[in-house]
Formats: C-alpha cells, sequence, structure tokens
C-alpha cells in the first residue's frame, strides 16, 4: 500500500480564479496490493481434479471465499484462462466466458462436460486489484447420452422451487408443496433431498411454463432419480407409493413402489376411463428400511413398446452396493395418447385424485426425452465412489 500526503482547496465550478483556502495536510494511501488467489471449494464436485464426481451435463456449484483477505468485492471465473477485466457495473453479470459474480454472493452454477472441466478463478478486492488465480480443476462421469432434458438439483437446500438448472427452453422449476429438506443423507454427492412424509407433501412443474416429457406411441423418455423409502414412517402404511409420475386423470406414466413391496414403472392403456396398466417389475422386493439409497431409471421404448426398469440399491453412505442390479422389462403394446400436464414428484393421480404418496427422501430427478441403455445407465452408478464396475 502506497502511503501520500496531500492539501485540498474548493474553487467554483464556474470560475476556477475563485477559490477557497487550503486543506491542513493530510495522509491518504493507495491500495495497489493484489489479493491472494480464492478458495474454491465444491460439495458436487472435486475441485482437485484428482477425483471424479459429478455427472456430465449435471449442474452443480462453485463457492468461492476470501485467502486471508478481507476486502473483495467479486469473483471471476473463466475456462478460457484469460485474466478477466472488472469494472463496478461488472459485478453479477456474464462477459462472454467470463462469469462475474459479487462477494456477497460467492457461488456460481457450472455445467460440466465429460472432460477435464478446468475453471480459472480469480477476486477483485474494493481497490479493483486482480489476484492470480486458483484452478479448479473438475472430473466428471459422462453419460454418452448427451444433456438431460430437465435436471432438478437438490443438493442445495430449502430451495422452493427447486430450480430447472439446464439452459434449454423452457425451464421448469419444481414447486414444493409440503415438502421440506433432509440433510446430512450420508449418500454420496446428494448430502441434500427432498423429505416427504406421504398423505399430501409433493412438488411438481408448472404446465402453463411446458411440458417436461411427451410419452405416448412416438416418444420415448427416460426418468431416473435416487430414493430412500422410510417404511416406518407414520404416513407410510400399506399402499403404493409414486416416486415420479405425469399427472392427467390417470398418469401417463408411474415410476413407484407397488403395493406387493416391489418397485415398478408402468404406464396406462388410457388416460381415461377404467385403470389398465403395463408395468416392468422388480425381482426383488424394494428395502424400505429407511437405511437404503435406491437409483431408480425408468425407460419408455416408444419404437419397441417396451417399459424397461433399473434398479440400484446402495447402503445408507451411498459407498457399497447391496442389491446388485436389476433389470426387468414389460411390453406395452396399447398406449394412451399424451399428457401434457405437470411431472409431478411424490404422488400419482388416478381417476382424477391424488394418491399414491411417498414416505421417504428423494434426490436429482433427471428428465431424458429419449431411451438410455444400459452402458448409459451405468454412468449413473459410477457417480457414486468406488462404484466402477457395478454397473450392467
Amino acid at each position: 500500500m502506497d502511503i501520500y500526503f496531500g492539501v485540498d482547496q474548493a474553487c467554483r465550478a464556474d470560475d476556477l480564479a475563485i477559490c477557497g483556502g487550503w486543506t491542513d495536510w493530510y495522509l491518504f494511501s493507495v491500495d495497489r496490493v493484489a489479493p491472494h488467489p480464492p478458495l474454491v471449494s465444491s460439495g458436487d464436485f472435486d475441485v482437485t481434479g484428482n477425483t471424479r464426481k459429478g455427472l456430465e451435463f449435471v449442474p452443480g456449484k462453485l463457492t468461492f471465499a476470501p485467502n486471508s483477505d478481507n476486502d473483495i468485492y467479486a469473483y471471476a471465473y473463466s475456462s478460457s484462462g484469460g485474466t478477466p477485466a472488472l469494472t463496478t457495473s461488472q459485478c453479477a453479470t456474464q462477459l462472454g466466458d467470463v462469469t462475474v459474480v459479487c462477494a456477497s454472493a460467492p457461488s456460481s452454477t457450472l455445467i460440466p462436460l465429460a472432460t477435464v472441466n478446468p475453471e480459472n478463478v480469480y477476486a477483485f478486492d474494493k481497490a479493483g486489484n486482480i489476484s492470480g488465480s486458483t484452478t479448479a480443476t473438475i472430473n466428471v462421469y459422462g453419460t454418452s447420452a448427451g444433456a438431460p432434458s430437465h435436471a432438478w438439483r437438490t443438493t442445495t437446500a430449502n430451495q422452493n422451487p427447486v430450480a430447472d438448472y439446464l439452459s434449454a427452453a423452457p425451464q421448469l422449476p419444481l414447486s414444493l408443496t409440503g415438502a421440506t429438506w433432509a440433510t446430512g443423507t450420508g449418500l454420496r454427492n446428494h448430502d441434500t433431498a427432498l423429505s416427504l412424509a406421504g398423505s399430501s407433501a409433493f412438488a411438481a412443474t408448472d404446465p402453463a411454463l411446458g411440458t417436461p416429457l411427451t410419452a405416448d406411441s412416438t416418444h420415448s423418455f427416460t426418468v431416473a432419480v435416487w430414493v430412500r423409502a422410510n417404511g416406518t414412517g407414520a404416513n407410510y402404511g400399506s399402499s403404493y407409493h409414486t416416486v415420479l409420475a405425469q399427472d392427467s386423470y390417470h398418469s401417463s406414466f408411474y415410476l413407484q413402489e407397488a403395493i406387493t413391496g416391489h418397485w415398478r414403472f408402468c404406464m396406462p392403456a388410457s388416460l381415461t376411463g377404467t385403470l389398465s396398466l403395463d408395468c416392468a417389475t422388480s425381482t426383488n422386493p424394494a428395502n424400505t428400511s429407511g437405511n437404503v439409497w435406491t437409483l431408480l431409471v425408468g425407460v419408455w421404448d416408444a419404437p419397441s413398446q417396451k417399459l424397461r426398469l433399473h434398479i440400484e440399491e446402495y447402503d445408507n453412505t451411498g459407498w457399497s452396493v447391496v442389491g446388485g442390479d436389476d433389470d426387468v422389462s414389460a411390453d406395452h403394446t396399447t398406449i394412451a395418447a399424451a399428457s401434457t400436464a405437470a411431472l409431478v414428484v411424490g404422488r400419482a393421480r388416478s381417476y382424477g385424485n391424488p394418491t399414491d404418496w411417498w414416505v421417504g427422501e428423494i434426490a436429482d430427478p433427471l428428465v431424458y426425452n429419449q431411451i438410455l441403455d444400459k452402458t448409459q445407465i451405468g454412468a449413473f452408478d459410477d457417480n457414486m465412489p468406488n462404484l466402477d464396475g457395478q454397473h450392467p
């Protein structure tokens, strides 16, 4: 920091020859010292790049913090390696390849590719000095499936609505009704999740904003979600429990635990009239102990007229497979027309009535408007550390 002496004199703007007296001498300083490179952390990625964590195209958060400096004004990050510039008006803006965020909101969302994603992060102090860069190296698992059509990331608690982080329009946030947040879930990469206690708790998109998927004879789709069923919950009971569905008089699909205690992925023959379902049903019963996380992936293959269901169970830490893979399928040849209603998390609808309420936790629903094959589904398993080779 440079120290200077100075004096001031006030003069009239319209006649600089008319001035007041000089002030006393005073000291002032000019800050020319750059701040330290910032600290970068993430609950969604390993910012060191030493291990793969996260999934291609599925957004995650980077968080920035001062590195022993107390006058940080803003942070900027870029994947191009260039050093960003900053003016006061640029705080919280996007400037080409450079994202600038204010120190008052020191985080930003990144949608990674299935390669090493280097992000060079800088700090600016209030005098406009720029730090050296901290490189956050993000290495995620690829799906080979491209980006999901919609992704609702539940790793940030207390959102309402839960943002649909993908940039493709329309973005369809999930609004919560009666749902709360579970923290410290123990599931790797998903430390927070939606918590639903049955009866009336659910989350849904707004159909006025758009339709997240089309389930009919010509449109295929895949839905994926992580769940932990709490079979000891007060409202669990002996019934169906639905994780994901799309509203209509009868839901256009049901991803749920059946009354028999097995997982199933179903579609109706018609959205009206008497309910008749075709279902791909798991070989093994669902674990509803409240101590097991289950990955559920439902695939509607319209050209083949097949329903497919993939199930993977993990212990409560998310580190160990406890149930192995279960892949089942079923024919679905009488196919209903498409619904344009909301995607719903935590309940279904039959005969026009909300029903089959979920009891437990739900993390990170994903929708693909395409078929995912077994290799692509395997990337969801890979997103759990130490599980390489466990997928089909």
